[in-house]
């Protein structure tokens, strides 16, 4: 008896997490996208290395910077979302929920926590770009001003 209690104790918490995810990742066999694919209790998302990211830029793709501060813009950044409003300008992200979207911030944890959320949402091409500007830089890559 205790057992099937425990059973279905776990499994309430863990429908809980799901059902609080807004549906999850809604394109599942998106192994075929660049990066290291994370897994979360809401969906996917895929983390890019600076050179990863460099490489695969362009106008399709919706970029933000998620940051506490404003520290400079990737090139191409379509938005500056102050940390921690997400929830709260995601009318400002595309209606196409399959839309690349790459957010990044100063070292990589305010993204993930992005990411994890945009995922939550529908969003099924996230990308968190991995040590955030600092690593762009680090690597050579462009800042700009902003």
């Amino acid at each position: 008896m205790k057992r099937i209690l425990i059973a279905v104790t776990a499994l309430g918490i863990i429908s809980g997490l799901l059902a609080g995810c807004g549906g999850g990742n809604a394109n599942p066999a998106g192994n075929n996208k660049p990066g290291t694919k994370i897994e979360t209790a809401c969906g996917t998302y895929w983390e890019l290395t600076p050179e990863e990211l460099y490489s695969m830029i362009s106008d399709e793709m919706f970029i933000l910077q998620y940051d506490s501060v404003k520290t400079g813009n990737i090139p191409a950044t379509d938005l500056y979302i102050e940390y921690p409003y997400i929830e709260e300008n995601i009318d400002k992200f595309p209606a196409d929920k399959s839309t690349y979207i790459v957010i990044y911030c100063t070292q990589g944890s305010k993204s993930a926590e992005g990411a994890s959320y945009l995922v939550s949402q529908g969003y099924s091409s996230v990308f968190q770009l991995a040590g955030g500007s600092i690593a762009w830089r680090n690597q050579g890559y462009p800042i700009i001003a902003g």
